[in-house]
This record gives C-alpha cells, sequence and structure tokens, in this order.
C-alpha cells in the first residue's frame, strides 16, 4: 500500500483549478482516460493506463465525484470500482485506488488564492521494487505541480486578454 499526500498553494480562483483538474492531462505516465460511464452531471468511472519501468503496467477503473461546496471549495474524491464494461487486460496489472482525492479551498484573503490538497491510497498489485513506490510518490507530487502550473498559467492569460 502507497500512502501520498501533496499540498500546495496556487493562484488561481477555485473554478479555474477545478476545470485544469478536470481537463488537463496532469501525469507524463497516464494514458487518457476512457469514460466507461456517466453516472450524473458530477460522477463517471472511467478506465485509465500507467506506464510503469521495469515492471509490467498498471491499470484502474476509477470512479470519480467532482463536488463543489456550499462553501465554495470544492472536492473531487475518487476509488477503484469493478465495472462490466472493463475485465482485467493482459498488458496490465489491475492496481487499486483505495481512497483518493483533491481538495480545493478558497483563501479567506484572497480570490484567487487557494490551498490545495492531494490524498491518494493506491495498492499498486504485487511485488514493487521501493524505488518504484518512491518513483510512484513523486509522480502524484509532479501531478500537483503541474495543475499548479497550468491554473497559473491560465489565471495570468485570462487577466492579460481581461476575460473571466
Amino acid at each position: 500500500m502507497i500512502h501520498i499526500k501533496s499540498v500546495c498553494q496556487i493562484k488561481a480562483d477555485c473554478d479555474l483549478i477545478v476545470t485544469t483538474l478536470n481537463t488537463a492531462k496532469l501525469s507524463k505516465q497516464s494514458s487518457e482516460p476512457v469514460i466507461l460511464d456517466k453516472l450524473s452531471a458530477d460522477m463517471h468511472v472511467y478506465w485509465i493506463g500507467v506506464k510503469v519501468p521495469i515492471i509490467k503496467d498498471r491499470d484502474f477503473v476509477i470512479a470519480e465525484w467532482n463536488h463543489p461546496q456550499r462553501d465554495g471549495n470544492h472536492l473531487n474524491a475518487f476509488v477503484s470500482v469493478r465495472h462490466p464494461q472493463c475485465g482485467v487486460q493482459k498488458k496490465y496489472e489491475r492496481a487499486q485506488i483505495l481512497m483518493g482525492a483533491w481538495q480545493i479551498e478558497r483563501s479567506k484573503k484572497s480570490a484567487n488564492l487557494c490551498r490545495v490538497t492531494h490524498v491518494t491510497g493506491v495498492d499498486p498489485a504485487g511485488d514493487i521494487p521501493s524505488f518504484l513506490k518512491k518513483s510512484g510518490a513523486t509522480a502524484s507530487a509532479d501531478a500537483v505541480i503541474m495543475l499548479k502550473k497550468l491554473s497559473e498559467a491560465a489565471c495570468k492569460d485570462r487577466q492579460s486578454t481581461g476575460s473571466t
């Protein structure tokens, strides 16, 4: 089991960060997600593959819930599930996300500042060398850094064009 927590401040508004989170590719190792089911406007199930050096690549079937909260913050929660359209594939070892979330909290001091927390608990399936476990933790932190870079760049672009 691998547990990861990353926290950062992002200079952008909550809605822009959520849009970036939902539309940008945050990891070089991950494939594009394949939507299997749209359960509601804010919940869907998708498959994603992850390239892993030396050992067999991993894949996940994930249910994800995007929830805007009443206080203006946002929660994106996700967990591995089984889905009839996506059985185990020979090319991959099926890994499990036992718990994962992105929490985006608006700053009380500025509309364009948020605290972003990313947590995940992953069972990578099978024996994983310790250096690859560290690599997985680094990849998770890299996703947070990529979210920060893309969101802040989009915020600057928005400000320079005068759009909201």
